[in-house]
């Protein structure tokens, strides 16, 4: 499973963790990291999954390296980011340029909203987990992590790419997203010749942590399942 947080970066065919050149790094070169985990741990094949940068990761494992992908199935992702999400994220990497930080009381409420669907935020004690939990998550991030993280999901472009991709692609998206609405998601299994396109009501980006991750947990199950029957 893949996630939004920058992975650990591991050269082809090792099996321990190796210095690896600096960032900023691509969606490429994630991919690559990827395939090297599954060569080493996977017998060479695997079901890749992965939410948010995780979900673009995904698609990419699944368009450079078929052979090692049995079924891929990106979350809250898009073929290309664009609208208001782009502009979100240029402003979200402005910010710091400009060499702006955002205080820590100010962290929770602001990257919340867009993570959590308004029930789930209006719930007092789940708002009160969430609160601590993302105050602690974003105070001590470099803002140099946020640009080169943010800046190689605005750089991916695979809408050519998934045209011809082989694998077959269940792509999950949350009605209540706003990072990447269903109607993003759509376009990257609209384009994928076996593409499957599934939206989970009430969900918003990150509902799989604290919200409702067994709801996304067995969603997968259902189609890991599935395609292992088939």
């Amino acid at each position: 499973m893949l996630s939004n947080e920058n992975p650990a970066r591991i050269g082809p065919r090792r099996r321990t963790l190796t210095a690896y050149p600096p960032a900023p790094w691509t969606i490429a070169d994630f991919a690559r990291d990827c395939a090297a985990v599954i060569d080493a741990h996977c017998d060479g094949s695997a079901v890749v999954c992965g939410l948010s940068l995780g979900g673009l990761v995904t698609q990419q494992v699944a368009i450079d390296f078929p052979e090692k992908v049995r079924l891929a199935i990106p979350m809250g992702t898009a073929a290309y980011i664009d609208g208001f999400t782009r502009d979100w994220m240029q402003a979200e990497i402005d910010l710091r340029k400009d060499g702006i930080s955002l205080p820590e009381y100010f962290l929770a409420p602001h990257y919340a909203p867009y993570a959590f669907p308004a029930k789930a935020l209006h719930d007092p004690e789940l708002w009160e987990e969430v609160k601590g939990a993302y105050t602690i998550r974003f105070a001590d991030r470099d803002p140099q992590d946020l640009i080169d993280q943010w800046q190689a999901c605005l750089d991916f472009d695979c809408r050519e790419a998934l045209r011809t991709c082989p694998v077959p692609m269940h792509v999950i998206s949350f009605s209540e997203d706003v990072q990447t609405a269903p109607s993003m998601c759509k376009v990257v299994s609209d384009l994928a010749p076996k593409g499957v396109f599934h939206e989970l009501e009430g969900l918003g980006h990150v509902s799989m942590t604290r919200h409702k991750p067994n709801v996304v947990a067995d969603k997968l199950r259902g189609i890991i399942l599935e395609a292992i029957a088939t």
